[in-house]
């Protein structure tokens, strides 16, 4: 694809089990894009929900053209659903955006103001996630700037990305993702930068990163890849 023909900016939103969510999340985020007055596309991947949320995004895409429904048959956790959006992405410039409302669309306007930056990191300020999940974000973001020195303190948070940061391949389980992203980037001489952003509680449904079968398996991959960085590529 040429890259005349690409829209300046995909917003996608990796879903699972959120349908008292999704519509207004979609909603608002079409809203927000079309005050901007630029070309753009939303694409909401599907990782395999058992609850209403299908039917939802289906009655979505009927409504908005600009939508791609993306869908897995089963869950495979929000790496592979954020690895699946990003490869379907066609946008100059591609954010991150969370379905459970906590993040929401008219934050976008504020990651564009900082795009002399390759990737863009919204630092949530301040949180309104309950304390033991602040101390797990605190402790991860703390392991990342100890194992490879990156300056950041809300790596796992909304994010907007150029084209090319993208254009790797990314090897990563679970909530590395973002880490390995950016290490990549860093690796590639690409900058970044962090600006605050608004927090809000969630809207509906459960936080489903803070599970700790998913809480291990992050460590330990952090660990693997930082041991073993060709782990990552």
């Amino acid at each position: 694809m040429r890259t005349s023909s690409r829209p300046h900016l995909s917003v996608v939103i990796p879903v699972y089990q959120e349908q008292d969510s999704l519509e207004t999340t979609v909603e608002e985020t079409f809203r927000v894009l079309e005050e901007l007055g630029r070309s753009f596309e939303v694409l909401v991947c599907d990782d395999g929900s058992l609850d209403q949320t299908p039917l939802i995004l289906g009655q979505l895409q009927t409504r908005h053209p600009q939508l791609r429904a993306l869908s897995h048959p089963t869950n495979r956790g929000v790496a592979q659903a954020l690895k699946t959006l990003y490869s379907s992405a066609r946008g100059e410039w591609v954010v991150f955006l969370p379905a459970d409302g906590q993040v929401r669309a008219d934050q976008i306007p504020r990651l564009l103001r900082h795009q002399d930056f390759p990737v863009v990191l919204g630092r949530r300020q301040p949180r309104r996630d309950p304390l033991p999940r602040r101390l797990a974000s605190w402790g991860f973001n703390f392991l990342i700037r100890t194992l490879w020195g990156l300056q950041v303190r809300d790596v796992d948070s909304v994010v907007l990305y150029r084209r090319d940061v993208l254009e790797v391949e990314f090897r990563s389980r679970e909530l590395c993702l973002p880490v390995e992203v950016l290490l990549k980037a860093v690796r590639r001489g690409m900058a970044y930068a962090e600006v605050p952003i608004e927090h809000h509680p969630r809207r509906s449904g459960r936080a489903w990163g803070a599970n700790p079968r998913v809480v291990v398996r992050t460590l330990i991959d952090l660990l693997r890849a930082w041991w073993h960085p060709a782990l990552w590529g």
